[in-house]
């Protein structure tokens, strides 16, 4: 099932607890990005359908799919002062992932940690740089 895959990998790249859910199981791991989806849902409106295309590409320009994103980071402490944590994603990404994915994230991360810093509208911004990720990481996975 692919989604719980995007769900586990995002979770281990981005948690935000330094160390605590390392020690969860995958079964806890995916337990907590289903709660964080459902809760961002329910704020947010954004539908299964467009969140679901996030993973082959599709970004299309929904308000409640981009506020969607940036309540997801924001639940999982990624956005700090309305910008990307980029020094966390990094340091996860060097603790958590499999060797072979490594690369690809950081160069996303190294591609993207600036992008989209112009646009005045945190949810536009945040759902920026997402994109911006997923064109430079071939291993692109959302929750």
């Amino acid at each position: 099932m692919n989604g719980m895959k995007g769900l586990l990998i995002f979770a281990v790249l981005l948690n935000c607890f330094n160390g605590i859910y390392s020690s969860l199981s995958v079964e806890e791991l995916t337990q907590m990005m289903t709660s964080f989806r459902v809760q961002c849902q329910a704020q947010t409106g954004a539908s299964d359908d467009l969140i679901d295309g996030i993973n082959v590409g599709q970004f299309p320009r929904d308000q409640n799919l981009m506020c969607y994103i940036n309540c997801l980071l924001t639940m999982m402490r990624m956005i700090r002062k309305g910008k990307f944590n980029s020094e966390l994603a990094v340091k996860n990404i060097n603790m958590f992932l499999p060797e072979f994915m490594r690369e690809e994230w950081l160069r996303g991360v190294a591609a993207c940690k600036d992008h989209g810093e112009d646009i005045v509208d945190q949810c536009e911004r945040i759902y920026s740089k997402i994109e911006c990720f997923s064109r430079n990481n071939e291993h692109f996975i959302f929750p």
